[in-house]
């Protein structure tokens, strides 16, 4: 139970960053096996291009926004 674990997608090999071909999620969802056969909702085509078009650009993972430090006196003027 780790699909929504990038790091352990990629250390097992389910995830090939940049390579969907070799990718065995991929796969297994081309193939119909996953998800299981019995869940629902199904995903659409568009999600399948979707996946594979993340893999393809490398898997890469969430990033945190930007934010610009401030200073003890903002802290103070916005309580």
């Amino acid at each position: 139970n780790y699909v929504a674990d990038l790091g352990k997608l990629v250390a097992r090999k389910k995830v090939v960053p940049g390579n969907p071909d070799d990718s065995r999620l991929l796969k297994r969802i081309a193939d119909g096996t996953m998800p299981p056969p019995d869940e629902q909702p199904r995903p659409s085509p568009a999600d399948v291009a979707a996946l594979r078009a993340w893999v393809a650009a490398g898997a890469p993972g969430p990033t945190a926004a930007a934010r610009a430090a401030i200073t003890p006196a903002e802290v103070h003027a916005a309580i």
